[in-house]
């Protein structure tokens, strides 16, 4: 029964549509859990409600940075005689079917998302150690922040 399901969305379904339900199931999974583990305790549900807000504000303005980002750095290799590095996700997903297939669509999807969280991580802690840093960009609020009003 599970395999007849597994079956149903890897043919039913794109690797990028996968990829898309799979991101925002975790937003969901994630808003959950921190309704059960919250990192405020006692927070009235209009801050709850905030930070699903903001949270959603962030992710589709990061979506669009990214994506346009991406056909700017994909012009500027493609000048430069193309890419060094090849990961075509569907040759690869190729190979794979049932659970198999669905681990690497994982794989490919939250890799990223940890290194970048743990390169923003350390960024973020060498600001607190080096306050010239907080005049770069800040993400959370995208604002310009002078080292003054940190």
């Amino acid at each position: 029964m599970f395999k007849n399901y597994l079956n149903y969305i890897e043919n039913a379904f794109s690797p990028t549509l996968i990829a898309w339900a799979s991101i925002f199931g975790g937003m969901i999974f994630f808003v959950v859990l921190e309704r059960f583990f919250p990192a405020q305790k006692n927070q009235d549900p209009k801050g709850m409600l905030t930070n699903i807000k903001l949270s959603l504000i962030s992710f589709t303005f990061n979506f669009f940075a990214v994506f346009f980002l991406g056909m700017l750095i994909t012009k500027i290799v493609s000048i430069f005689g193309g890419p060094w590095i090849k990961a075509d996700l569907s040759s690869i997903l190729a190979n794979h079917h049932g659970i198999s297939k669905l681990l690497m669509a994982a794989v490919f999807i939250f890799v990223p998302l940890f290194a970048f969280d743990f390169f923003y991580y350390w960024f973020h802690r060498s600001q607190h150690t080096m306050p010239w840093l907080w005049i770069l960009p800040n993400t959370t609020t995208g604002l310009f922040l002078s080292p003054l009003e940190n």
